[in-house]
């Protein structure tokens, strides 16, 4: 076998040390992307809301001409009161409940199913493709779909609240022997799968985002003060997660996470922000009246009253990015509604869509006479003194 001559040596060394160079710098730019990457995911919360912010300043207002949808609506509410009539979301659907029955409609308003129920003073949370319902007072509660009754319960005491989570397990307080109130959390099947209970009184319970725990807000009286805490539950653990600061003298009336972890807890008379292990960072006094509130995982937002002028109000918009946004309306809102970025907004004329940056994104005018509405991608239906109709909103 031949040997190589050196200059053939030389040449293969070079080719060699010119592969690697190109391999270290092709490297170096994959390192550098990637870090780049990195940087921009871990740093989101900064520079998305920034960059959306300029969007939204660049866009214009749809004004949407409000013309009711023919069909099958609008749909008759007269045979019965519209203060127990709920239109509430399911999913791509809704549903229409009432006194006496469950109704699912499709979202083009045919109606699929009605189910009847027997609960006085009643109400009806949903998750994913079920729903609850129950009576206030009531030992019992039924789980359905839109086509049966799944199952019902009889519960050892009288309801206080329920709640639903997206993966159909659900949470139910009641009244017990030794406690004021007591936390019983069952899976999609009606089986226990958590209690909780302590000296103080239950009054909100909401499931994390996971559906694998809850914050329980509870409070008691300690020298003539109304002490709140909220409580972090995972139903894997025996232990409290966290219990948090002291909230005096305000009843909390959700615990809302954030996807930056942080809690926002609204209350009766202060909206306040929490660290994702209970510490209160801040908080914010309404100054007047709370009208409603609706919370996603990116942005929580509470309508008041205004406390000089009973004609108009403030919308309070509360970002995961840690800003908060306040502006005045010229009108009383009656009902909002939050997705992961934008706020639907309903007065007595008008149904606004505003941005996280409080750009007025889309408008219809709409009748005096809705009381409340929900949205389903780009339609929006409306609950009145006599039917349910629906129109366009595009944006």
């Amino acid at each position: 076998m031949a040997k190589a001559k050196a200059f053939q040596t030389d040449i293969r060394r070079a080719r060699r040390k010119k592969k690697l160079k190109r391999f270290l710098r092709r490297l170096s730019i994959i390192l550098l992307v990637l870090a780049a990457v990195f940087a921009l995911y871990f740093t989101r919360n900064t520079w998305i809301p920034w960059f959306e912010d300029i969007l939204d300043r660049t866009q214009t207002t749809t004004v949407n001409d409000g013309e009711l949808e023919a069909g099958n609506f609008p749909i008759s509410t007269s045979d019965s009161s519209t203060s127990n009539t709920k239109l509430v979301k399911f999913g791509d659907e809704f549903i229409i409940a009432t006194d006496t029955h469950i109704n699912f409609y499709k979202a083009n308003g045919v109606r699929k199913n009605s189910i009847q129920h027997t609960f006085s003073d009643y109400e009806v949370k949903v998750g994913d493709g079920r729903v609850l319902v129950y009576g206030r007072g009531s030992s019992t509660l039924s789980v359905m779909n839109d086509k049966e009754i799944l199952f019902e319960k009889e519960l050892d005491g009288d309801i206080y609240f329920a709640e639903m989570s997206s993966d159909n397990s659900f949470a139910v307080v009641t009244s017990s022997e030794g406690y004021s109130s007591y936390l019983t959390v069952y899976d999609k099947n009606g089986e226990v799968i958590y209690k909780f209970a302590n000296n103080a009184r239950i009054n909100a319970v909401d499931f994390k985002p996971s559906g694998l725990g809850c914050f329980v807000s509870a409070f008691e009286m300690k020298n003539g003060d109304m002490i709140t805490n909220i409580y972090s539950l995972d139903f894997d653990e025996d232990e409290v997660v966290f219990k948090s600061d002291n909230i005096e003298n305000t009843t909390v009336i959700k615990a809302n996470k954030l996807s930056d972890g942080d809690i926002i807890a609204v209350c009766d008379d202060r909206v306040i922000r929490l660290d994702k292990s209970g510490k209160i960072l801040g908080e914010i006094e309404y100054e007047s009246d709370l009208i409603d509130f609706d919370a996603s995982t990116e942005v929580v937002s509470i309508a008041i009253k205004n406390s000089i002028d009973s004609s108009k109000s403030k919308l309070l918009v509360i970002r995961s990015d840690n800003d908060a946004l306040e502006f005045e309306l010229d009108e009383e809102i009656k009902s909002v509604e939050c997705d992961s970025r934008n706020t639907y907004v309903l007065t007595d004329s008008l149904l606004n869509l505003y941005s996280m940056s409080g750009t007025q994104i889309a408008t219809a005018q709409v009748s005096s006479d809705y009381v409340d509405f929900i949205a389903l991608d780009d339609e929006v239906l409306f609950l009145g003194y006599r039917e349910i109709n629906k129109i366009d909103y595009s944006y």
